[in-house]
């Protein structure tokens, strides 16, 4: 009696240390969730300005959401796993004058409620390790969000700087055409001009025998402007197309800069999206490969007095494993949707680049 007292005594104070870890853990998980509301309250504040990135903030809450009520699931099943053991206890108490008949049955009892006292010990520091895992992840892609928006904003800033830059040029090279093109007018204007004046020297020389010399004269200077004038209007026009090439392939390069700057970005952010995507179904996967491990372990324990208790857990166990499947695939499609976006981002961004 003194023994099975003090094994009753030593179940009773661990069911009351888990109860107390239960409630740290139920403590952690308010505190948890109350950060991931700020943390919410600031994405929202941030992105306020960013409807192009609304789609990528509300996968993050999904996301989060998602590994909430994952762990709260998993806490849920830890209670009712406790209450059942406490259940079990109390029976135990209430079975001790028949049980003294009984003291192996007894003794193997207890050590059957010992082995499963453990194995949710060991859930529970399992479930502690999903959540401290669950924010240092949290946490790496919030940073990552937000290097992400910099570099786009840098992005968009220099795209608005090589825009700017190009529109000045533009205007200079555009007043330095009309310039040119004001110069060689004029210059045509006077190569008529003087062409008239070889004609009308030209008309005196053959009316006029006195005057010979002189409009030979007259004639060779004219004849010497014109070909000066003409040599001029001919390298003015060479000028006028040099510059005009070299405005058009200095925005061929600019452009070509700039778009390999552009894909770079999308680049990176591609790779990161699919790398948060490979890490949440790893972390999925993970959750599935433990809920089978308890199913297994389950079935393996069950006996004929417990039986239906047992067959509904590992009814609600696969379920939840239904459950989570479903989650798996809307993660997965909403994550493809984000894709997508990305890519008209992408392209987006080359049409205002064009």
């Amino acid at each position: 009696n003194t023994k099975r007292g003090a094994l009753l005594v030593e179940c009773k104070q661990k069911i009351d240390a888990h109860t107390e870890k239960r409630n740290d853990l139920v403590t952690e998980r308010d505190n948890l969730l109350q950060q991931l509301n700020e943390k919410q309250t600031i994405i929202e504040t941030m992105m306020k300005n960013q409807p192009s990135e609304d789609t990528l903030v509300e996968s993050l809450k999904t996301n989060e959401n998602v590994d909430v009520e994952r762990l709260q699931e998993q806490l849920e099943s830890t209670n009712i796993r406790v209450q059942q053991l406490e259940a079990e206890l109390e029976l135990a108490k209430q079975q001790q004058q028949p049980i003294k008949s009984n003291s192996d049955e007894y003794q193997q009892k207890y050590e059957d409620l010992l082995i499963k006292f453990n194995e949710i010990s060991l859930n529970n520091e399992q479930i502690l390790n999903d959540k401290l895992t669950f924010e240092q992840s949290n946490k790496e892609f919030q940073e990552s969000l937000l290097k992400d928006k910099q570099q786009i904003e840098e992005l968009t800033t220099e795209i608005a700087i090589l825009k700017n830059s190009l529109s000045t040029e533009n205007e200079t090279h555009l007043r330095s055409y009309e310039a040119l093109t004001t110069e060689y007018k004029n210059l045509k204007n006077e190569l008529d001009q003087t062409a008239q004046e070889r004609t009308m020297y030209k008309d005196k020389y053959e009316h006029t025998d006195n005057a010979t010399d002189q409009i030979n004269t007259t004639l060779s200077k004219l004849e010497h402007d014109y070909k000066e004038s003409l040599k001029k209007c001919t390298q003015l026009t060479e000028k006028l197309n040099t510059q005009h090439q070299e405005h058009l392939e200095e925005l061929a390069k600019l452009n070509n800069q700039q778009q390999i700057e552009l894909n770079n970005k999308l680049k990176e952010l591609q790779e990161e999206n699919n790398r948060i995507i490979l890490e949440k179904e790893n972390q999925h996967k993970k959750a599935i490969e433990v809920l089978k491990m308890e199913i297994a372990k389950t079935e393996r324990e069950q006996n004929s007095e417990h039986e239906n208790e047992f067959q509904m857990e590992i009814k609600r166990l696969q379920e939840e494993i239904a459950k989570l499947s479903l989650q798996i695939n809307q993660q997965k499609k909403e994550l493809e949707e984000k894709s997508s976006q990305i890519k008209e981002f992408e392209k987006l961004k080359q049409e205002s680049t064009l």
